[in-house]
């Protein structure tokens, strides 16, 4: 019965070649657009961290050319004081401006390792005692380190799980020393995740350290308020910014707010690319209705000789479907090879698993499409009454 079909579909070859040119298309856009969306999907399941919610951060823009740097600590000291003086404070942190749905990022490494062959490469935040608190990013364990920690030789940080399992996942992370930045550094912690890029971002390895008195910008003041505080606290919060940087250049920006855009941000590409499937699927669609109806009406003088003979109506319905299951067979069989090439060269870098399930979900979709657009055409055929179709002939 195969053999029938390939003959029936060579005869026809140059009315197939553009259905099968376009099934090889569709197919590798479907492919790689389900490829693309496990790959963002799975990113969701990762936890960010940390919360959004009633947090601010303000970009205070401190000139500090002309302070040493004890008036500069000061300074520092005095703006944190005032905001915490708040009533509808619940806690605040300085840190860098890379930051949780920033625009920044800092990463550092060592190469090609140390004289003990320790090799890593990480995204880091300097920041105070107070960051893990404000963010709600807990320690599962160890502790995260305090003011009066920055004394000894080593200077304390913590580091993500993700940190721990990619580069320290043979030794005891807690206690391990190591040079970073040109300082001695011993991990005092160890968080859960920090996916600070967003919901779609990925997750690195990251090192929170501790910033230093010697730091000559305030970089980012992050304020968490108490969930019943009001929109009046962003001007009490503007106010005591302008007075002590004496300057106007400065933004404060709800992180909730920011975070949504971003995150619906990253929904358009996604959108586009499964609206571009969904254009070809609809060609496809409309492709085999034609072809199927235009065959059906060429080829009735066949179909009415064969159910004279004998033929039910199941078997002319199987045979144009059987037709069609067989012209997307060979059209998907070049799509594969193609399609293959992508995990064997990690085109796309995700985890193999994600290929061949958008692989599989692929051809699920493709021979459904197929099968469910030639049912209609081919029930028609198979209504066709013999004497009808011997006599229009």
């Amino acid at each position: 019965m195969i053999k029938h079909y390939l003959k029936m579909i060579w005869k026809r070859r140059g009315k197939n070649a553009f259905l099968v040119a376009e099934l090889i298309l569709s197919f590798l856009v479907v492919f790689g657009v389900l490829a693309f969306a496990m790959k963002q999907f799975q990113k969701l399941k990762i936890p960010e961290g940390f919360i959004t919610e009633n947090i601010y951060n303000i970009y205070p823009s401190l000139n500090v050319d002309d302070l040493d740097s004890l008036e500069f600590k000061t300074k520092r000291e005095q703006f944190k004081r005032e905001i915490l003086a708040l009533e509808d404070i619940r806690n605040a942190t300085f840190a860098t401006e890379v930051t949780p749905y920033g625009n920044s990022n800092w990463s550092t490494g060592n190469g090609d390792g140390d004289e003990n062959g320790f090799k890593y490469n990480t995204d880091y935040i300097l920041c105070d005692q107070d960051f893990t608190d404000v963010w709600n990013t807990p320690i599962k364990e160890g502790n995260f380190f305090k003011e009066e920690d920055l004394v000894g030789k080593y200077v304390p940080i913590a580091v993500n799980q993700l940190f721990v399992d990619k580069f320290l996942k043979d030794t005891t992370a807690l206690g391990f020393a190591f040079e970073m930045n040109g300082n001695d550094v011993i991990i005092s912690g160890i968080f859960d995740h920090f996916k600070y890029q967003g919901k779609f971002g990925d997750e690195t390895p990251m090192a929170l350290v501790p910033i230093s008195t010697r730091w000559n910008n305030v970089g980012l003041l992050t304020v968490a308020t108490h969930a019943n505080a009001n929109e009046e606290i962003v001007k009490k919060m503007y106010d005591i910014t302008a007075r002590i940087t004496k300057n106007f250049d400065f933004w404060i920006e709800k992180v909730e707010v920011v975070r949504k855009k971003k995150n619906k941000a990253a929904w358009i590409p996604i959108i586009g690319l499964f609206s571009l499937a969904g254009f070809l699927l609809i060609n496809i669609s409309m492709g085999l209705f034609g072809i199927l109806r235009y065959n059906i009406s060429r080829r009735k003088p066949e179909i009415g000789l064969r159910k004279a003979m004998g033929a039910h109506a199941g078997h002319i319905r199987s045979q144009f479907v059987g037709e069609m299951v067989i012209l997307t067979s060979l059209a998907i069989i070049i799509g594969l090879i193609i399609a293959i090439q992508a995990p064997l060269l990690d085109v796309l870098q995700m985890e193999n698993l994600i290929y061949w399930k958008a692989i599989f979900l692929t051809l699920v979709i493709i021979y459904g499409i197929v099968i469910a657009c030639s049912i209609i055409p081919s029930s028609q055929a198979a209504a066709i009454e013999p004497a009808v179709s011997l006599h229009e002939e």
